[in-house]
């Protein structure tokens, strides 16, 4: 048994280098433009809602950025470092089945290689940009001593959404409006979750429906030591809703969308 595993993940790891070979063709710098786009992103957060707002609207934009002891710059590379590589792996997801038809029909890997690729490249690009947000909170004297843990917690966050990724690519082939679709629905996700803001304890039962909240929170306490505004599961029932209709809808999609899909493919 051991051998086929072990042979099975070869084959995943000669997948993502492929679509890696693809996507950075020609490049001088390869994925290291994928650390790149996020740090832009990060930076772009932190001069609008750190300095431009501060500067503009002084006591709204103190209310946006409240967080722990004041330390806006933890607060968002806390939740940033997990979201980014999340948000790419669902989004990626979407295409990673149809993009790669011809060779699932020419080859022996079938699907189920090709659907693990935005899953394992996702646990690279957190990697990658953990690596960078740590170096940030070292530097500052922030970093906490459960870092490792939260890097444990990320890979085990983003493996929770894997099942999710997988319905989303085993619905695009069937449906093409899904990755449109699905950029809107990131869009309003990343925009309902405390993520570049912070909210108060009188919108907590609000944000408690919003299951990523608490896994932010949790990835965001363990790393930088902030704040964790959860007592009890009954404050989160959007995360409980979620952990218990994933397994059910992972399982019905695997076995009533996988023979529609590769009719389609």
């Amino acid at each position: 048994m051991g051998v086929p595993r072990l042979s099975r993940w070869g084959v995943i790891a000669s997948l993502v280098r492929r679509d890696y070979a693809v996507q950075f063709a020609g490049t001088s710098l390869g994925i290291v433009w994928v650390l790149a786009r996020y740090v832009f992103q990060i930076a772009l957060f932190y001069v609008i809602f750190g300095y431009v707002l501060q500067a503009a609207l002084p006591e709204k934009a103190d209310a946006l950025t409240r967080a722990g002891e004041g330390d806006y710059l933890s607060y968002l590379l806390g939740a940033m470092c997990l979201w980014l590589p999340l948000s790419e792996m669902l989004l990626r997801s979407c295409g990673i089945l149809s993009e790669n038809r011809a060779l699932i029909r020419r080859t022996s890997v079938g699907m189920h290689g090709f659907l693990w690729v935005p899953v394992v490249q996702a646990w690279l690009h957190y990697t990658l940009i953990f690596a960078a947000v740590s170096a940030i909170g070292l530097v500052r004297g922030t970093l906490s001593a459960c870092a490792p843990l939260a890097f444990l917690a990320g890979l085990a966050i983003l493996l929770s959404f894997a099942g999710w990724a997988f319905i989303l690519a085993r619905v695009s082939v069937l449906l093409r409006d899904v990755s449109p679709l699905m950029e809107l629905v990131l869009q309003i996700v990343f925009w309902s979750t405390p993520i570049v803001y912070a909210v108060g304890p009188d919108l907590l039962w609000l944000f408690g429906w919003n299951p990523l909240y608490p896994l932010i929170s949790l990835h965001r306490m363990l790393l930088f030591e902030s704040d964790w505004p959860f007592r009890t599961l009954t404050e989160m029932p959007g995360l409980v809703l979620l952990a218990g209709f994933a397994l059910p809808a992972f399982t019905l999609s695997a076995r009533r969308l996988a023979h529609l899909v590769v009719d389609h493919l």
